[in-house]
């Protein structure tokens, strides 16, 4: 059976990890900036970047599963 949302889960994914790769790396390019932030603001976004990009890959099994029934 072919599966006509494809490019959703695809979309989907791609920006679960487009997140979480922004959440991991953000202090390393702020750095490379030359911006400094407080580490607790710091801590703040990673945690919501990384929050985000979990919920979206859950987010693809779970339109997977209820757009496959």
């Amino acid at each position: 059976m072919e599966n006509k949302f494809m490019s959703l889960y695809l979309i989907l994914g791609g920006c679960a990890l487009v997140l979480i790769l922004t959440g991991l790396l953000l202090p390393t390019v702020l750095n490379l900036l030359n911006i400094d932030i407080s580490s607790k603001v710091l801590y703040m976004f990673q945690s919501a970047f990384i929050i985000s990009g979990l919920l979206d890959a859950w987010l693809v099994f779970y339109a997977k599963k209820k757009l496959s029934e």
